[in-house]
């Protein structure tokens, strides 16, 4: 499943929002259809809406975290230049003159910043005590974050590939799982760039997880 996590729930009542769509074009470029785009006056703005976001992010508790993610969370911030606001025009009442039009036109996307927060793998022996539910959905998010590492494996083999003039590598498998198709972008663009970063801990504890992680 693909929620919105933008969209503000339903009154009791109301049937359960629809989940978004994933839709891909004939290049290959993955449309999220359904999916709330908002303009960030600024950056407080930006921040307030990400904050929004989390708040309605799942989260359970589980053996190893009080408060674990259940789901993984991807933010798309699309950069693009400033927007002028139209000029009035000398005469108020004349509204047939274009600059007393309101609409701002969207200006060309510049760049793309796509945020990842991942839910945590679990081991078998995390999940010993939880419910089929939450089996579940440990056995997702391992099988998504699977499909995310062979991906990255792909695209590590296609630069090797291509350093050494071998060709473009391996395919990358993005359709294998929700997660990579919404990523699908980031990983077949020619001038797209990844960046992995995980969490570990010195506790002896959870060497086990660091290790796995």
């Amino acid at each position: 499943r693909v929620r919105d996590l933008l969209a503000p729930p339903n009154p009791p009542g109301d049937a359960p929002r629809a989940d978004v769509a994933l839709r891909e074009d004939g290049s290959g470029h993955t449309a999220l259809v359904g999916a709330t785009t908002v303009e960030a006056r600024d950056a407080d703005h930006l921040v307030a809406v990400i904050d929004a976001g989390k708040a309605r992010r799942a989260t359970e508790a589980t053996s190893a975290n009080a408060t674990s993610s259940r789901s993984h969370a991807v933010l798309k911030i699309c950069v693009g230049p400033r927007q002028r606001a139209p000029e009035a025009p000398e005469d108020p009442q004349d509204r047939r003159a274009k600059p007393w039009r309101k609409e701002r036109q969207a200006g060309p996307v510049v760049g793309t910043l796509v945020l990842v927060d991942c839910a945590g793998s679990e081991r078998k022996e995390d999940s010993a005590h939880h419910t089929a539910d939450r089996r579940r959905e440990g056995a997702e998010i391992n099988s998504s974050l699977h499909a995310l590492k062979e991906c990255l494996r792909a695209i590590a083999g296609a630069e090797a590939a291509a350093e050494a003039g071998g060709g473009k590598g391996p395919h990358i498998p993005y359709r294998t799982s929700p997660l990579t198709r919404v990523l699908a972008d980031s990983f077949t663009r020619p001038r797209a760039r990844v960046a992995v970063l995980a969490t570990v801990s010195p506790g002896a504890t959870d060497t086990e997880h660091s290790l796995h992680t």
